[in-house]
């Protein structure tokens, strides 16, 4: 089982392609999010197991029988039918601010990335059960002179997306809400750039770090760019389809986007430490808010396959702050949310325990709409999480399990769910800190004089993060049968 996940990028000062995009995945961005947790229990006792059994004794197992350089909290949750959730783990490993050496605790809040996603898809199916919308008709059909202006665009009236090489004179495409949610819309992603050419591209701080004042003025930047592909003929993660989805959330709803979460998720389930603050915390202080950072190691001399699961190959370099600052409100519902652990496992165990049938914030038949409504190129993505099949499932009734992994900078989250039976089990992972690997002390220097952290030419790419991520997620999820 491998989780869907998507990147908020570092800054960098070149364009990135799809090739040195995955090789920058590879090398650095993510690391040792869920797998890397053993060695740090035993050398920072922070974490507290809350049951003595079996259980608790084979998910301990897995946690040991992986090393660490981890900072960040795992947990994991249990709930059989209609029973009270059981902690079965739930451990912090090292800082939440490294410069007054703040130990991490358990409880600490992550900006949460991709998994944002979800919410936003959420918020559209609520929206559509109180008939405001119709997430299978083309968003065109919402979209006034309004709203263009507040893209940007005062004199337009209509959106006519096409595919790059299409006539001029050519019909217009039809994109849906649904479409959008599953990635099968076509519109590239400017802001990881994996399929867009180099001058539409978004990367500076100007661009997508910066805050511009409304949802709508990130819309216009991407709004009338041309499609890389037909609708529903591909599938292309791009943020781009949920910053339109977020702008879509304010108008359907009458309220902004971080008042309709808080009003009617957050509030409903509990979820007193999850937010969407647009600034950052530049107007209003945000406590219990971990700080990002970059840990470097260089490979040492006898190494030859350098790996999370033998850190002894690697040796410190240094450890830094992440930059540059990224206001929220650039990504919006794309990436822009915060959350803890608990919070997102709650959320998680609401939407997909008992296929949805003890939902508090949708109905089972809205959350099967997002379960099994998926993009037709791309199975395991539904809209805003990956939903998995097992190969033995025949009767495929619902999903064997779910998981997702956002990243924005530093942080990586990572959640996985594993239903067997009428069990489910949750396990998150969510670090601080990325692990950057450079081949050598000199590579290191190069690295930081480049301004780019992300460089792959001084990274060394033997380390696959997000696979070792979502695989220590999924096991963990899954490990108790």
């Amino acid at each position: 089982m491998t989780a869907d996940r998507e990147t908020l990028p570092l800054v960098g000062n070149t364009p990135r392609d799809g090739t040195s995009t995955a090789k920058r995945t590879a090398g650095a961005v993510f690391l040792l999010v869920a797998a890397v947790v053993a060695s740090l229990y035993a050398i920072i006792p922070s974490g507290h197991r809350v049951d003595n059994n079996d259980e608790v004794a084979d998910l301990q197992q897995i946690v040991d029988a992986h090393t660490a350089l981890f900072s960040g909290v795992v947990e994991v949750r249990s709930k059989t039918g209609n029973d009270e959730t059981k902690c079965l783990l739930s451990n912090a490993y090292c800082f939440a601010h490294e410069e007054f050496q703040v130990p991490m605790a358990t409880d600490v809040i992550f900006p949460i990335g991709s998994n944002s996603k979800l919410f936003t898809s959420v918020a559209l199916y609520q929206l559509q059960e109180k008939n405001k919308v119709n997430l299978s008709l083309p968003v065109n059909t919402y979209l006034t002179q309004q709203d263009f202006a507040a893209f940007g665009f005062p004199n337009q009236t209509t959106w006519c997306p096409r595919v790059e090489d299409a006539a001029p004179d050519s019909p217009c495409e039809n994109i849906t809400f649904v479409q959008l949610m599953y990635m099968g819309s076509g519109i590239g992603d400017e802001l990881n750039c994996d399929n867009v050419p180099s001058e539409r591209c978004h990367q500076s701080a100007n661009d997508f770090a910066v805050y511009r004042g409304s949802i709508g003025a990130h819309v216009g930047m991407f709004i009338n760019d041309p499609l890389v592909f037909k609708p529903d003929s591909n599938y292309s993660y791009s943020n781009m389809n949920y910053v339109l989805l977020s702008y879509m959330v304010e108008k359907l709803s009458g309220q902004k986007f971080g008042e309709y979460i808080e009003e009617h998720i957050a509030k409903p389930l509990g979820l007193n430490s999850t937010y969407y603050d647009e600034w950052s915390g530049g107007k209003k202080v945000r406590f219990k808010y971990a700080s990002e950072y970059a840990h470097f190691y260089v490979k040492t001399d006898n190494a030859t396959n350098t790996t999370v699961d033998n850190p002894a190959t690697l040796k410190f370099l240094s450890s830094g702050t992440c930059s540059p600052h990224m206001h929220s409100g650039a990504v919006s519902g794309s990436g822009g949310m915060r959350s803890t652990v608990d919070d997102m496992q709650r959320w998680y165990l609401d939407l997909f325990h008992d296929h949805g049938r003890q939902s508090r914030v949708l109905t089972p038949e809205s959350i099967a709409n997002i379960v099994f409504r998926h993009n037709p190129i791309n199975s395991a993505y539904a809209q805003g999480v990956g939903a998995i099949f097992e190969a033995n499932n025949t009767n495929a009734s619902w999903p064997d399990a779910f998981a997702y992994c956002g990243g924005v900078k530093c942080t990586t989250t990572c959640m996985a769910l594993h239903i067997t039976g009428g069990t489910s089990r949750v396990a998150s992972a969510f670090s601080n800190a990325q692990v950057d690997v450079c081949s050598s002390a000199a590579d290191f220097d190069a690295l930081v004089r480049t301004g780019n952290l992300l460089d792959p030419q001084f990274l060394s790419g033997a380390i696959q993060p997000i696979d070792v991520a979502s695989r220590f997620s999924a096991k963990l999820a899954g490990s108790i049968q």
